[in-house]
């Protein structure tokens, strides 16, 4: 009888006695900064005699759009079409989706400079061609480009990987119209105006 009072009273003890709940910790998450992406670091401005030409068609290999040293998001499509101009010139057009923002459409030409072993961009000015160094950096790899393109809020970095030539084309109704428009743009004011200045005799080599 003695045994069942103790246990009884043991049992109203542990019943009165409050429960204490560990603590939650909450889960810390942010976004990784661009420098702890080891692709980003892993390219080298190694470029030899004839290693810069890039003509080609790429699709994403990994991207981020940065503030600062923020990332804003990953880029998760990206697609780009680069042709050869001429020995130094590269025609360009592309589209690209950052998550959580809209999509967007990019076209120019990279021109790179035999001297300082760079790519920079080339812009319309007027009726000629002027080069513009700073906006841009483009380093080669293998069959891989890091683009860093610096724009007014940020600046993009990705790692784009070569198609095999017989490779399908952009099929992802993500980016889709965003390419098209990029290319259509591209056709309309790059390669419409170095036909037009080189048809030109007073206008021929700006380019």
């Amino acid at each position: 009888m003695q045994y069942i009072l103790t246990a009884i009273i043991a049992l109203l003890l542990s019943a009165c006695t409050p429960h204490t709940t560990p603590p939650i910790k909450e889960v810390e998450t942010k976004l990784p900064n661009s420098s702890e992406f080891t692709d980003y670091n892993s390219f080298e401005n190694n470029l030899t005699s004839n290693s810069y030409d890039i003509e080609g068609r790429y699709k994403l290999y990994r991207g981020l759009y940065m503030n600062g040293s923020i990332n804003q998001g990953e880029i998760t499509h990206a697609y780009m079409v680069i042709e050869k101009l001429d020995d130094d010139d590269f025609g360009y057009y592309f589209a690209d989706k950052t998550e959580k923002l809209p999509a967007d459409s990019t076209f120019g030409v990279f021109h790179y400079d035999k001297e300082d072993k760079k790519f920079h961009q080339k812009f319309i000015d007027g009726d000629s061609f002027i080069v513009r160094k700073g906006g841009i950096e483009l380093i080669k790899g293998g069959n891989r480009i890091k683009l860093t393109i610096r724009q007014t809020a940020g600046r993009k970095v990705i790692i784009w990987e070569k198609l095999e030539d017989d490779a399908i084309g952009v099929l992802d109704e993500t980016i889709d119209s965003h390419f098209d428009d990029a290319k259509d743009s591209y056709e309309q004011i790059y390669r419409s105006k170095r036909e037009q200045v080189i048809d030109d005799s007073s206008f021929f080599g700006l380019f």
